[in-house]
């Protein structure tokens, strides 16, 4: 009786973490977001998946980037379709950065998280 009682709770402690482990890492946002023509703003107390922003840009613009993850990880991809991005950034802590725009057109900002706490902004500056 007491070994099938031990068995049973070691089945009970083997599913309880595979549904800590499933649902950690499913997709899903919670916080606050604001996309504008000339920025993006996201605030989440948990991110895990990937979310983007178009904005259209012209040559001599310049993008101005704060971002603090305080947990998780927290990629940033900054470009045109189909060109070779103007920044990317992998697993971003704290910080912030201009990147100058040397072509017109639509740029996409691109953000991959796993599990990340914190923020990110964007606001375009015009020439």
């Amino acid at each position: 009786m007491k070994k099938g009682f031990l068995i049973l709770i070691g089945v009970v402690i083997a599913i309880l973490i595979l549904c800590a482990v499933f649902f950690s890492s499913k997709e899903g946002y919670t916080g606050t977001k604001d996309f504008g023509d000339n920025s993006m703003q996201m605030e989440f107390t948990k991110m895990t998946g990937t979310d983007s922003h178009t904005m259209l840009l012209e040559s001599g613009d310049a993008l101005q980037v704060s971002f603090a993850v305080t947990k998780g990880r927290f990629d940033v991809t900054i470009g045109m379709e189909g060109s070779d991005p103007i920044y990317r950034g992998d697993d971003l802590r704290e910080g912030g950065f201009s990147v100058g725009v040397e072509q017109d057109g639509e740029y996409v900002i691109t953000v991959t998280a796993k599990n990340a706490k914190g923020y990110f902004h964007v606001e375009r500056e015009e020439e």
